[in-house]
């Protein structure tokens, strides 16, 4: 066992603090105590200000990107963190595809910056966020942590974005091994919740549309299944996995999940129960695309996390649709002002 005393961290840097996932690990740092130093290109947005609510006092806006080495390190001086949590990154097959080298820059060059950084502070735990995006191909009905994640013959089929995902990993492991830094990756997927980006998931145009009064025709996709989970879960998780002595565990990576697959038609159904007036058709047709990705489809096994921090999902879907309607009506309703940074 290590022999010097652990505490949990007092100050903690999120790159991409001000993202989606990030804004919520910073909110429940602040709830727990915590300051959050949250670093990101763009400064909080009106909804993510909303999320933070009274732990706007806890979280500080650094203008920062990973790309920048030297700005990292000027942070760590300036902030003195005790610990990181690297949510910052370039999302989605499509934007890898676009633009691949823009993709590994950020996502792999950004995660190196970020260990260097925090080499270079002497900051003893970074917890890198991942995603299910890092398996390859699936071999198994349920990812756990030991899926593959490589093959010797063919690339990772969720493109440029699940390979940078399997890298950064591997560049964590390597700190943790060669530097001593107590690092571990946190594989999450299909987040989602009040704040999420526009165009990833049709989770989002569903439930805002339902709030809306929209009458929603969604083309095809009523098939496709993820293994949707619930932002507040997810920040629980990391979260927890963070303020856990984690120096003498031997497993490096874990997922983090609600553990279900659940189809475009269950969202709409979810949605329904949210707004009973709602007007929701979704087809059953499937494009090319889709097709493919279902082959990819599988739940992540939460088993791991919940044997060594506890972690278990407390939002159901449906739980989940009815936390994101209720914030998205209060947003809508109140439209708070934007607070200085």
């Amino acid at each position: 066992m290590p022999s010097a005393v652990w505490s949990k961290p007092k100050t903690v840097m999120v790159t991409g603090g001000t993202g989606f996932v990030g804004t919520y690990v910073c909110r429940l740092l602040g709830q727990h105590g915590q300051a959050a130093i949250a670093v990101g290109v763009e400064p909080f947005s009106e909804e993510a200000r909303f999320v933070l609510g009274e732990t706007a006092a806890a979280t500080r806006y650094v203008r920062g990107d990973v790309c920048d080495s030297a700005g990292l390190d000027a942070i760590c001086v300036q902030y003195a963190p005790d610990a990181v949590v690297h949510a910052a990154g370039l999302v989605g097959h499509d934007i890898s595809l676009a633009d691949p080298a823009k993709t590994y820059a950020v996502n792999v060059g950004g995660t190196v910056n970020v260990f260097e950084a925090a080499r270079r502070a002497n900051i003893g735990k970074v917890l890198l966020i991942s995603s299910n995006a890092a398996y390859h191909r699936k071999e198994r009905d349920v990812f756990d942590e030991t899926h593959p994640t490589t093959s010797i013959y063919a690339g990772n089929p969720n493109a440029h974005y699940g390979t940078s995902k399997m890298a950064a990993e591997q560049v964590a492991l390597a700190y943790y091994t060669f530097h001593g830094i107590d690092a571990l990756a946190i594989r999450i997927t299909s987040i989602y919740g009040f704040g999420m980006k526009p165009g990833q998931m049709q989770l989002k145009q569903i439930v805002e549309g339902a709030a809306n009064g929209q009458k929603l025709k969604i083309a095809s996709g009523g098939h496709v299944v993820r293994d949707y989970t619930y932002v507040e879960d997810s920040a629980a998780g990391i979260v927890a996995i963070l303020n856990f002595d984690t120096r003498s565990i031997a497993q490096r990576i874990f997922n983090i999940s609600r553990g279900e697959l659940t189809s475009t038609f269950d969202i709409a159904e979810a949605a329904r129960a949210a707004f009973p007036d709602a007007s929701i058709e979704v087809s059953g047709e499937m494009t090319e695309f889709e097709k493919a990705t279902l082959k990819q489809r599988a739940p992540l096994s939460w088993a791991k996390a919940e044997k060594v921090f506890g972690y278990r999902p407390r939002y159901s879907l449906r739980q989940g649709i009815e936390s994101y309607a209720e914030l998205y009506t209060a947003f809508k309703k109140h439209s708070p002002p934007l607070a200085s940074t």
